[in-house]
């Protein structure tokens, strides 16, 4: 090993280090070269600049410069710097002598000046941390520490200075305490005696001076933070000390230090905000809240003559309280308060404490809290008494009492619950009367007056209507624009969600104001009255008289809007919500109105003239050009809308394949220096819940209305979109990968639907079940199968299961039985009794159907399986097993029945007449379905159901194998039978009337009303005839029950 360099070379390098005029270069490659040698070179460089001796040697060493060898040491025993090292522990590569040199010096300069005691401490930290968290026990734990180490922390957090040992201490407790949590403890004495010293010197007596008061919270709440179940005894103590020690520091900070009690209130807000809550808290924490929450309720509310520099502090107690709140809810209420009263209104005083003071950061702060309350506490529990401290705020002349009360006010309407806790009725009457022109309150009152139209309707629209109107209209005609903005949005809020019926008569003095505000040359007044144009459209009954009164002005002034508004960015939106009134205005009119047809081409011809492609990627116009299209291909006939057909679909096409990616395209996502996704443009941003990735919203929303309209056009216009779906296809299998789950859903239904187009339009050419729809089946199907067995979300797996369903009911369905012109959505009902005739060749392979029903029976079973999870999870579940499970039962029921009804009404049409084939799914599924009959309620009405399919398109042709005969006499007959017996649900009456029918019709039931089979079978039949004479909801399954006996030959009585 090389000589250390002599204690003269040392300093002069520490120097060159502190010296700016230093070379950089030469300073990083002395260092560089240093660190690459051994760590005993380093430390034996070192050390001489921290003893005690280089301070009386010649060249004695300065303190900034013992500072920086301190801090080179702290970042070799962290190794916290970048040069690659061939050891695992700096420490432990040290020779032994050295190791105790080491930690004598560093526990010797935690009686040294700050600027020393602090590497020092931070040193010893980084020095045995790694041994504590490496070791296997609590023993060896104790064995790998240096000698004498835990008692001279002992010694140190006793002495008049602890402040450098708490500091070094902090870091060890959490491995320390999770090694005591697991046994054995220390085998030696010597060790078990240093480590309870250790902890018990944690408690000091007396308390702490002032200035020592956050050293001590921090050690407090390391331990209260991991403190383990052995040690909740010793932790009992430590909770009310740092509690004192926060009610001491907010005490000075009441009086001379505003914010003393800064830092402890932020350690206690960790503290109890950690998850889970540890035990030390949950033991402990009750009998600590009666004296806690009175000091910070206290602490929240202003001084009589506030300082400046408190606010912090009481936004930190209020902080506090919540976390309180949201970590140890139960505990908190339980507390007892002084005078007996409860903790919600006392919250709502304080959050109208906060929103009433002048600073915009604390009127920020309590709106914030106040939602946070509100998601704590039940609704019902804390509106009305704040609704009532709101409706006396706002009738007071002090202000600024009104503008936090409104603030408050439209900060909680959105949590309302009509059927638990009804508004109070002085509510709106406190609003109206700041209705005046003159008014200083008259944009937040009108803004709150927005907020309580629509979180509180349709009460407050049908009860009064007499009284909002009014002042609503003639406040949009004053003078000023931004009193009419505020008007005009209040009243689209109102209209938004106003009963159609109460319209008609207020529709002429409405549409007459907002047809005089569409002249303002203000943006923000046409962008409000646009809005609350096309909220009147959509809640007004069509084709209401004085619509078409109206049309004129109304038309004249959108269309010159929409001729003298550009593309540019800040015009975009008011762009967009011009087409939105206008496709509204027009198929609000009569269908008999001259103007009906032909505006409506002329939107067309105008909304189509320019691609989508050519507005930025986040124009938000395309989004309702698109809502457009929709209304106007509504209210033209087929035929007027079909020139505009295949562009429309093109654009819908390439808007389903944009890019959402947060990170690219023309909206500009970007990433700053701290890894947060933003947008310049002030966009909004969602994640990828597999990828973490950012999605732009805008782009989201408009894919989803894109692909919303792929479906709605299809289902409308059917085979006309046949020589688009080629285009059309390749876009909708990639949006069924999509990350928003409404786009999935939306996606395969309309895939479903283009194989309907397809199917129809071949037919229409000669060429039924040709190779398109062929070709587009199979595409989908594959798809489907795939996806269902990796979705998640059970909404778009049952949309998933209901596409799959109709492509093929779509593709097979022969399209001559419907008159030309029918292009109604549904397909007409197959009877039963006839099933359709198997197309031949089959429209789908032996492998294609296998594969598919493979993907059927694991999604039952899968469901089966979850639900017998629920049911073990809510065994354990003391207070309500049955409600603990219901609603995750109903959702695993719901994908039981889609996927029942796929597989029985779409894939055993496919069969053709491969009865080998129709055996084997037959075999695989009747065990859970005959299991599913067995049981009770929605149960046994899915199994029923499902064996009803297999009845109606198996047994009718003739497919059934020996071992289905037999499971049909012994299993699904006594089924049907007992179901039809005690039928007190008229669903499962039905569904086992209708299996009897079908399995008599088809001459299942062995001998007929001859046979003793046959016989039991008529009684049954008889019995529930009787049974459902006159009862609502039977009167289907009596026609089954009557077909049924018909078929048997049985007599009537």
């Amino acid at each position: 090993m090389a000589s250390p360099p002599v204690l003269s070379e040392v300093l002069s390098f520490l120097s060159l280090l502190l010296s700016p005029s230093a070379s950089s270069s030469a300073a990083e490659s002395y260092l560089f070269n240093t660190l690459l040698q051994s760590p005993p070179l380093l430390t034996s460089t070192l050390l001489p600049v921290l003893s005690s001796a280089a301070a009386l040697s010649s060249a004695a060493a300065p303190l900034h410069l013992q500072q920086l060898a301190l801090v080179i040491l702290r970042g070799a025993l962290s190794l916290d710097y970048p040069v690659p090292v061939p050891y695992a522990s700096f420490y432990l590569s040290l020779p032994a002598n050295l190791q105790s040199e080491l930690v004598e010096l560093l526990l010797s300069h935690l009686s040294s000046p700050p600027a020393l005691s602090s590497p020092a401490a931070d040193s010893l930290a980084a020095l045995a941390e790694p041994l504590l968290a490496d070791a296997p026990t609590l023993p060896r734990a104790l064995e790998s520490l240096p000698p004498r180490f835990l008692g001279e922390l002992s010694d140190r957090i006793r002495s008049p200075d602890p402040s450098p040992a708490l500091r070094a201490l902090e870091p060890l407790l959490p491995p320390l305490l999770d090694h005591i949590s697991h046994p054995p403890p220390p085998s030696s004495p010597a060790a078990a005696a240093a480590l309870s010293s250790l902890l018990s010197s944690l408690l000091p007596r007396p308390p702490p001076p002032p200035s020592l008061l956050l050293p001590f919270s921090r050690a407090h709440a390391a331990f209260l933070r991991c403190c383990p179940s052995p040690l909740l005894d010793h932790a009992a103590p430590l909770l009310p000390s740092l509690l004192s020690s926060l009610s001491t520091q907010l005490s000075l900070s009441s009086r001379s230090l505003p914010n003393a009690a800064a830092p402890t209130l932020e350690l206690a807000i960790d503290l109890f905000c950690a998850e889970p809550a540890p035990p030390a808290l949950a033991e402990h924490l009750p009998a600590s809240l009666p004296a806690l929450l009175p000091l910070l309720l206290s602490s929240c509310l202003p001084p009589p003559s506030p300082a400046p520099g408190h606010g912090p502090s009481r936004r930190l107690c209020f902080e506090l309280l919540l976390s309180l709140l949201e970590g140890h809810r139960g505990a908190v209420l339980a507390a007892p308060l002084p005078g007996g009263a409860g903790i919600a209104p006392l919250l709502c005083v304080l959050c109208l404490a906060f929103l009433r003071e002048p600073d915009p950061e604390a009127a920020a702060a309590g709106k914030e809290n106040l939602a946070r309350a509100l998601l704590v506490l039940p609704a019902g529990a804390i509106l009305p008494p704040l609704w009532s401290l709101i409706a006396e705020h706002l009738s007071s002349s002090s202000p600024p009492s009104p503008p936090a009360a409104l603030r408050a006010l439209e900060a909680t309407l959105p949590h309302h619950d009509p059927s638990l806790s009804p508004p109070p009725s002085d509510l709106l009457s406190a609003v109206l009367p700041l209705l005046s022109p003159g008014s200083p309150l008259l944009l937040p009152a009108l803004s709150a007056l927005a907020a309580m139209c629509e979180h509180l309707s349709p009460g407050l629209q049908a009860e009064h209507h007499s009284r909002v109107l009014p002042p609503l209209l003639s406040l949009a005609g004053v003078p000023s624009p931004a009193a009419q903005a505020a008007a005009a949005d209040a009243l689209a809020s109102f209209l938004a969600f106003c009963p159609p019926p109460l319209l008609p008569p207020y529709l002429p003095p409405i549409l007459g104001r907002l047809s005089s505000l569409l002249s303002s040359p203000s943006l923000p007044v046409l962008l409000a009255a646009t809005a609350a144009l096309s909220a009147a459209l959509s809640s007004s009954p069509p084709s209401t008289p004085s619509l078409a009164a109206a049309y004129p002005p109304l038309s004249a002034a959108l269309q010159r809007l929409l001729a003298s508004t550009d593309a540019a960015p800040s015009r975009a939106l008011l762009r967009g919500k011009l087409v939105e009134a206008a496709s509204l205005l027009l198929p609000a009119l009569p269908p008999s109105h001259p103007d009906r047809v032909p505006g409506a081409l002329a939107l067309l011809r105008e909304t189509t003239a320019a691609p989508l492609g050519a507005l930025k990627a986040d124009d938000p116009s395309r989004h309702y050009v698109i809502k457009a299209w929709l209304r106007l291909a509504a209210a033209v006939p087929v035929e007027a809308f079909l020139p505009f057909l295949g562009s429309i679909v093109g654009e819908l096409g390439r808007c389903c394949e944009i890019e959402v990616d947060g990170y690219g395209g023309e909206g500009g996502g970007w990433e700053d220096e701290d890894g947060e996704v933003g947008d310049e443009g002030g966009g909004e941003y969602t994640y990828d819940a597999a990828s973490s990735h950012p999605l732009s919203t805008a782009l989201l929303e408009e894919q989803a209305a894109a692909v919303h309209a792929v479906l709605l056009l299809a289902e409308r216009f059917q085979h006309h979109l046949h020589p688009h779906a080629a285009s059309l296809a390749p876009p909708l299998l990639g949006l069924a990968r999509s990350p928003h789950s409404e786009i999935r859903g939306y996606a395969a239904a309309a895939l479903a639907e283009l194989c309907r187009a397809v199917a129809r339009g071949e037919q229409l050419r000669g060429n039924p079940q040709g190779e398109g729809t062929r070709q587009i089946l199979a595409a989908a199907l594959r798809l489907f199968a795939g996806r269902c067995l990796e979705e998640e979300d059970g909404e778009v797996l049952g949309c998933l299961l209901q596409a799959m369903k109709f492509s093929v009911l779509y593709a097979a369905f022969d399209y001559s039985q419907l008159p030309p012109g029918d292009l109604s959505p549904a397909l007409p009902p197959a009877s039963p009794a006839s099933p359709p005739t198997p197309a031949s060749p089959p429209l789908l392979t032996g492998e294609q159907v296998n594969a598919l029903l493979d993907v059927g029976v694991q999604i039952v079973r899968e469901s089966l399986q979850r639900q017998r999870v629920l049911a073990a999870e809510a065994s354990l579940e003391p207070q309500d097993p049955a409600a603990y499970r219901e609603e995750e039962d109903g959702e695993e029921l719901d994908i039981q029945f889609v996927a029942a009804d796929f597989m029985g009404a779409a894939v055993l049409r496919c069969f053709g007449e491969d009865a080998a084939r129709c055996d084997a799914f037959v075999n695989k599924l009747l065990p859970d379905f005959f299991h599913l009959c067995e049981g009770e309620g929605e149960r046994r009405k899915l199994g029923v159901y499902m064996l009803d399919d297999v009845l109606e398109h198996v047994a009718c042709r003739g497919l059934f194998q020996k071992r289905v005969e037999e499971d049909f006499v012994e299993k699904l007959l006594p089924v049907l039978v007992l179901g039809l017996r005690g039928a007190a649900d008229h669903e499962i009456a039905q569904a086992c009337a209708h299996g009897i029918d079908v399995a008599a019709r088809a001459g299942r039931i062995e001998g007929g009303a001859g046979g003793e089979v046959g016989a039991a079978v008529g009684r049954v039949l008889m019995e529930f005839l009787d049974f459902a004479e006159g009862k609502n909801g039977f009167e289907e399954s009596r026609r089954s029950a009557e077909s049924a006996m018909k078929a048997l030959e049985v007599g009537y009585i």
